[in-house]
């Protein structure tokens, strides 16, 4: 396993070499990032076909629609305090 405390976009264009099994983002809140690193990891390849992508937001009704037309699906989401977990596989 792999750990980044690192810029994402340094990380997944610089550091990430193999496709990942799991993928974890937390970006700051309020902002687009998390929409814009998935946009990432989807255009570099970088998730396993069966991988999962753990999103952690604030705004889940905001990040819904911003995935809508991205080749991923919501397979899980789970609900921790003001935070929610969102759970992502790419569609294959």
């Amino acid at each position: 396993m792999d750990i980044y405390k690192l810029d994402y976009q340094e990380t997944l264009r610089n550091k990430v070499r193999e496709k990942q099994d799991y993928i974890f983002l937390d970006p700051p809140y309020q902002s687009n990032l998390l929409y814009e690193a998935i946009t990432m990891i989807l255009k570099q390849d970088i998730l396993q076909d069966d991988g999962i992508i753990i999103a952690e937001t604030d705004r889940l009704e905001d990040f819904k629609e911003q995935i809508k037309n991205l080749n991923i699906d919501i397979i899980d989401i789970r609900k921790y305090g003001r935070n929610e977990f969102v759970f992502l596989r790419k569609v294959v």
